[in-house]
């Protein structure tokens, strides 16, 4: 297989003509489309066409009509016999949905890239033997779900222009949570759906989840991936768990809402963030959030150290007393010690105590937490801090009612987390974000205190996109 450049400069391979098949000249950037045929097996068309829009963009190739001169590329290379296509007849008529053509990878499309190195003779061998045996049934919906997934996340991340390696397999095909030397029936084997990984040590294991396991399935699953961190290949590794429900985001008109349910139901089936292992994560986040998380972990803004949360908070903590001192308040910091008899510390403490106060109204206390949209750790926070605000105000100690302040990075991590409301507490909750306030700083203009960015929580939504009416810190 002869390689050249074209005019532009861009690496072409020259695939030669077949008995009864066109030759190609595949551009280099249509290799990516053949390793993420090899990796999924079969991707629906809509996500493949998808895809290679954004490679054509990404390579500087364009048309007036990007889709159509997608659709048609992908054409050539089927006729080309670079890769197959599939379609179910019983799908005919119902293309709004799934659109009937799928597409995989070939056998000349195996011999392409075991040429150019991309995978072994061992793994050509393998999947060669499952494409002729191959005979193509509709793949399930979580089937469908999960490819779709990975090709909307090796887009976008195909998009941030990592200055690393990153990679999207599925579990099964992973080294980290896959051993062929493994037992048959080892118990404490996890397999995840979708395993990202970015650079050498971050790992996102991702399970699509359909809605129909348990809670003993859920957290016997959380179990193996504690297991697995505490073993030698969870060394010098950082394990992200991300259980996404599939939701009308994923697979529209399959799945009618939000799965907003299902969202507290997976966070109340996980155990508590004390009990795993350090480099150990949770989250439980909508389709649509995916992209932002797996971006916060790709730019390291995901964990973050006790002295990253100390300098967020003092951001912050400047902005706000930049806009409430125009105000005429006052805020400082407390000690628990001021509110309660018996102050404890430990992981589920506040980040920080603060007390507000305008001229002579009364001060007010609130118990500040970062939180992340998703995050197991920030709800099982938020619930601790609610039993232990109550237990507070509820004490004789101090005359002093203590509040919530849910803090997170942006709008839009807020208004998308999915917080239970728990009506055995009577606690008041609001939410901010941190870039609210910034903002607010960057504008000249006036504004009263009942402009500051509160919010509290949607008890249809179980989300704080509700902005806070009349209410004064």
């Amino acid at each position: 297989m002869k390689a050249r450049k074209d005019k532009f400069g861009r690496l072409v391979y020259r695939i030669p003509k077949g008995s009864d098949k066109i030759s190609l000249l595949l551009y280099e950037f249509e290799v990516e489309i053949l390793e993420q045929l090899f990796n999924h097996r079969i991707i629906r068309s809509i996500e493949l066409l998808d895809m290679y829009m954004e490679l054509r963009k990404l390579n500087g190739l364009q048309a007036k009509d990007e889709r159509n001169a997608a659709s048609q590329r992908l054409n050539r290379l089927k006729q080309s016999g670079v890769v197959s296509h599939h379609i179910d007849d019983s799908l005919e008529g119902y293309t709004y949905l799934y659109k009937t053509y799928f597409y995989s990878i070939s056998q000349k499309g195996l011999e392409i890239l075991l040429m150019l190195g991309k995978i072994s003779p061992e793994q050509a061998k393998s999947v060669g033997r499952e494409i002729k045996k191959y005979t193509f049934s509709m793949p399930s919906i979580h089937a469908l779900a999960t490819t779709a997934l990975a090709t909307r996340l090796y887009i976008h991340l195909r998009n941030l222009d990592l200055n690393y390696s990153f990679s999207i397999q599925k579990g099964v095909h992973h080294e980290m949570f896959f051993s062929r030397n493994a037992p048959n029936k080892n118990n404490d084997i996890v397999i995840p759906d979708l395993v990202v990984t970015l650079g050498s040590n971050r790992v996102i294991a991702i399970e699509i989840d359909g809605g129909k396991q348990l809670k003993d399935v859920i957290s016997d699953k959380q179990r193996r991936y504690n297991l697995l961190m505490q073993s030698d290949k969870g060394k010098h590794k950082s394990l992200y768990v991300a259980f996404v429900p599939i939701d009308d985001d994923l697979l529209p008109k399959e799945n009618k809402g939000e799965r907003i349910q299902r969202i507290k139901y997976l966070k109340n089936s996980l155990n508590e963030f004390t009990t795993y292992p350090k480099n150990t994560h949770y989250y439980v986040v909508k389709t649509r959030e995916v992209f932002n998380f797996v971006e916060r972990i790709a730019h390291n803004e995901e964990s973050l150290s006790n002295r990253q949360l100390r300098l967020m908070l003092n951001e912050w903590l400047l902005h706000v007393e930049l806009n409430l001192g125009k105000m005429e308040y006052t805020v400082q910091t407390f000690d628990e010690s001021d509110v309660s008899k018996n102050p404890v510390t430990n992981e589920y403490s506040p980040h920080i105590n603060l007390v507000f106060k305008k001229g002579e109204r009364r001060s007010k206390y609130y118990f500040v937490y970062i939180v992340q949209n998703g995050s197991l750790q920030s709800h099982q926070l938020y619930r601790a801090a609610l039993s232990r605000i109550e237990a507070i105000n509820e004490n004789d100690y101090t005359n002093h009612e203590v509040k919530l302040l849910l803090l997170y990075p942006n709008k839009l991590s807020m208004e998308n987390d999915i917080m239970e409301h728990y009506k055995i507490f009577d606690v008041d909750i609001i939410a901010s974000n941190i870039e609210e306030w910034i903002r607010r700083t960057d504008q000249p203009e006036e504004f009263t205190e009942f402009e500051i960015p509160l919010y509290e929580l949607s008890t249809r939504n179980l989300n704080f996109n509700i902005r806070k009416e009349n209410y004064r810190l």
